[in-house]
């Protein structure tokens, strides 16, 4: 077998291509015409110069050409015999990494009713500042939930000057602001929380209603966070139990809701779990090592952790957590930096924070009222709690979020 190696053919001038004419030059006996040119196009029509119609010159025609028809989001190549269209499915985007919604943008609603708007870096140490306001003032007992990739945060009113409307807004991380009311959640209620999967949100209602001495309720509803929604009923949970401020967590796929109570002193160390695209009751996934309530919850996409809340005889500084894709009960993770409750809560994929809150402490003065210190822990490490730096408001019965 003879081989002939040849690094570059030129013209006669020695400065440009050698320009061969169909059928005069063969390779392996394939006349050159019929040679497969890789060329691609993007384009919502079909190129002029390979339009298909066998009518048109062949030197018009590329063998090979490979078109992705934009409009149809289809791909097609060139044959002798015009256009072929892959016959396959769409391949889809990769599926998001639990969490990818989290953020490192942290932002604090003012509880206690007040109606500012704080933001700080979750990743960086250090103070909040000024981010915005909410629509209306005298607010407290929000629920907060972030979507859209993270760049919007949908707040839940619980109590607005001493009613419960069910009113709805949102702001968006990156430019704050005042935020714009989105509507009403269908009703009124008092000591509910809420949690996502960056696109559906899930919303238990607390007391049911207007009076602080209504009944609680075991309803659960969803809707799609975006600039308008309506909301649609999920479910139930496994009793008549308000989960009041922010023991609730998610990995971009459960989302579980632990410490509520069902009336005072009657509160619980229940942790329960749901799947956030799949509509159905609450089951058991374990227990907290202490009953109790108005706890904070933190989490990255594999640990669910409780914080702080009420027990008997008082106010706690317990941090419990546990795995969220498998059942089993809470173990110990550390402590905050002191006993209280009412916090609110929030975290990247790494480390959560823990803002504002209610402490009391008989040697202390003042010995008891709303904090405005945010305190922190690295979520994949149980430890105690560290300073992280200070809210310019002190609050509690508020709540936060996170995003980008």
């Amino acid at each position: 077998m003879t081989e002939i190696r040849v690094d570059s053919i030129v013209d006669s001038s020695g400065s440009g291509p050698v320009d061969f004419e169909e059928g005069t030059f063969k390779i392996k006996g394939t006349s050159l015409g019929s040679l497969n040119l890789h060329k691609f196009l993007d384009s919502d029509t079909a190129p002029a110069d390979s339009s298909g119609d066998l009518s048109v010159d062949a030197s018009r025609r590329y063998n090979g050409l490979m078109w992705y028809d934009s409009d149809n989001t289809r791909l097609s190549i060139m044959t002798p015999i015009g256009w072929r269209t892959f016959n396959a499915n769409q391949v889809p985007d990769p599926p998001s990494e639990a969490g990818d919604y989290y953020g490192d943008t942290g932002a604090h609603i003012t509880g206690n009713s007040g109606n500012t708007i704080e933001q700080f870096v979750i990743s960086t140490a250090g103070n909040a500042t000024s981010l915005g306001t909410m629509g209306t003032s005298n607010n407290q007992d929000f629920s907060a939930v972030s979507g859209e990739t993270g760049s919007r945060c949908v707040v839940i009113y619980g109590n607005h000057g001493g009613s419960r409307t069910g009113r709805m807004e949102h702001f968006t991380f990156a430019t704050g602001g005042t935020a714009t009311n989105l509507g009403n959640i269908g009703r009124g209620s008092y000591g509910g929380s809420a949690t996502s999967d960056g696109s559906r949100a899930v919303y238990t209602w607390g007391h049911d209603f207007e009076s602080y001495n209504a009944p609680i309720s075991s309803n659960i509803r969803y809707f799609t966070i975006g600039t308008s929604f309506s909301t649609y009923s999920f479910g139930s949970l496994t009793r008549a139990i308000s989960y009041q401020n922010n023991g609730v967590i998610s990995d971009g796929t459960k989302g579980c809701f632990a410490a509520g109570y069902t009336s005072w002193p009657n509160w619980y160390n229940d942790i329960e779990y749901l799947t956030i695209q799949t509509t159905s009751n609450t089951s058991d996934l374990g227990d907290l090592t202490q009953a109790r309530w108005a706890a904070g919850g933190l989490c990255d996409p594999t640990y669910g952790l409780v914080c702080g809340g009420w027990s008997s005889p008082g106010r706690v500084d317990t941090i419990d957590y546990f795995t969220i894709a498998t059942t089993g009960n809470a173990t110990d993770f550390g402590n905050m930096t002191q006993a209280k409750d009412y916090m609110c809560a929030t975290n990247n994929k790494t480390k959560g924070c823990l803002t504002g809150g209610y402490f009391y402490n008989a040697s202390a003065s003042p010995n008891q009222g709303a904090v405005t210190e945010i305190d922190y822990v690295t979520i994949q490490t149980p430890g105690n709690a560290t300073d992280f730096g200070d809210l310019a408001t002190a609050s509690q019965r508020g709540a936060s979020s996170s995003g980008t």
